[in-house]
């Protein structure tokens, strides 16, 4: 990966952007998504953005695949979330802010997590019976859509084997055994298995995840325990595995990123609802399978592409807070897991987290303002109110977590980080009259009671927290055609006067 030494004669170039353009607030249009401009570009370069914003999603797939697998042996290190293609990590300790690989990772449960290549044959994905526990194990293709697997799927404690498929595979599969057809030859499912921060319910969470195996179908019909293969190292990968993937990729210049799209393109063919978006690639000389020559482009095209590399980046942070309707200052991000043509939504999506899970399973929430539309900071108090009766309705559990703006990485001081209704060691205060308060705060409120509730936030710094519902309700989730909002709305977060 080249670093890109032409990012300060471009950004000074862009700066002085023709006076025709300039004019009038300009839309960009990427699938069925749009935004609006934040310096004009003229059509070429907005093309050039079609072409990066089309391509991010899968490369991040690629990159993140690459990285997270290039190991011999799964990590016992819970910020290297590592292990060998067709192999589990299994994350064995709550998510804190020492953890820096991942993109904003929730505190409320374990990960157990495999990349799978399923290019040589089926995989079997043994899940064992877990009673009385919530766990959700989505598995993405790489375009970030997902088969949600979990509690909602498999209602009851049993156990279930499955056969993971790759897009051209045809043959016979054991029986009682379950398919999992994919449109691609990778793949990746990341488990969110719950635990409630006590000494019992992570000896559960434990046993889960030990009794979770991966098999290649072929072993599997020889029977037995199956022993997985060493994994392969590649050194040049090696040098970017303290790197998160946002930032390797920020890294490429343009004959990198997109002679890998490109690429990546050959693992996961796009769909014929994207034949505009592949023309747009083509026009560009990016086809995949071939290979990619950014030299050989005309200048005009060239000087597109590396514009769109700087301006891509910024313009995908701030589409991350449109990623659907917004009531009290939380945006509903309702298509996560099953985009279709939101080629910007997801790409903004994935670069803040790829995995992102169905809102039947994990409706979650991110909000960096106050319900005045001021950024959070840390100088200041804040509060979010429940009416008695009124906190998420769910079958599993929910939860807040501060995140800094910016890096995204949690802030958890002594241990105050998430807040929710599972925190067996820190059980919720309510008020005499149901109602309940989280109080988002730097300091302690200096009452016992109510540091229960205490959500911490890093003083004098932006902030934004984040709002998950596991085995959320449809009122969460659903809006009414009527009202325009969803049964149950989150409260705004309320600046308390110091």
């Amino acid at each position: 990966m080249k670093k890109r030494n032409w990012l300060l004669a471009l950004t000074l170039a862009t700066s002085f952007a023709s006076a025709a353009w300039a004019q009038q607030m300009q839309v960009l249009h990427f699938g069925d998504d749009t935004i609006e401009a934040a310096q004009p570009v003229s059509p070429l370069v907005e093309q050039a953005l079609q072409a990066y914003v089309y391509g991010y999603t899968p490369l991040y797939f690629d990159v993140s695949m690459k990285t997270y697998t290039n190991v011999a042996k799964p990590s016992e290190n819970p910020n290297q979330m590592w292990a060998p293609v067709n192999q589990f990590f299994h994350g064995r300790r709550q998510q804190t802010a020492e953890i820096t690989m991942g993109v904003a990772p929730n505190s409320d449960t374990l990960y157990s997590m495999a990349y799978l290549d399923l290019s040589k044959g089926p995989v079997m994905w043994h899940l064992p019976a877990w009673p009385g526990h919530y766990y959700v194990c989505p598995i993405h293709n790489q375009w970030a859509d997902n088969i949600s697997i979990g509690n909602r799927t498999n209602p009851g404690p049993i156990e279930v084997d499955y056969a993971v498929t790759g897009k051209d595979w045809h043959g016979t599969l054991p029986a009682g055994v379950r398919r999992i057809q994919m449109d691609s030859d990778h793949a990746m499912i990341l488990c969110h298995i719950r635990q409630d921060f006590d000494p019992a319910s992570l000896a559960s969470a434990h046993k889960f995840q030990d009794g979770m195996t991966l098999t290649p179908l072929s072993a599997w019909h020889k029977g037995g325990r199956y022993t997985p293969p060493a994994g392969t190292v590649d050194p040049a990968i090696s040098a970017w595995m303290g790197t998160t993937v946002p930032k390797q990729i920020m890294a490429m210049d343009p004959q990198t990123f997109f002679g890998r799209v490109a690429e990546v393109l050959t693992i996961n063919p796009p769909t014929q609802e994207d034949a505009e978006a592949v023309a747009v690639l083509k026009s560009f000389g990016i086809v995949q399978g071939q290979p990619f020559d950014f030299s050989k482009l005309p200048p005009e095209k060239q000087d597109a592409l590396r514009q769109a590399m700087v301006l891509g980046p910024p313009m995908l942070r701030r589409a991350l807070g449109n990623l659907g309707p917004r009531v009290n200052g939380w945006p509903y991000a309702l298509v996560v897991g099953r985009y279709q043509e939101h080629y910007l939504k997801r790409a903004a999506a994935a670069q803040f987290g790829f995995s992102g899970n169905m809102m039947e399973d994990n409706m979650q929430s991110i909000n960096l303002r106050d319900s005045k539309g001021v950024q959070l900071n840390g100088d200041h108090r804040y509060t979010i109110h429940f009416a008695p009766g009124m906190t998420p309705p769910v079958d599993g559990f929910w939860s807040f977590t501060v995140y800094t703006a910016g890096t995204y990485d949690i802030f958890a001081p002594k241990g105050r980080n998430p807040v929710g209704n599972h925190d067996k060691t820190n059980p919720l205060h309510f008020n005499a009259d149901g109602s309940l308060d989280i109080y988002v705060q730097p300091e302690p409120t200096g009452d016992p009671a109510k540091d229960h509730n205490w959500l911490a936030t890093p003083k004098g710094t932006d902030f934004m927290v984040y709002f998950r519902t596991y085995g959320p309700h449809p009122a969460i989730y659903s809006f009414s055609s009527a009202t325009g909002l969803p049964a149950f709305v989150i409260p705004a977060l309320e600046q308390a006067k110091d």
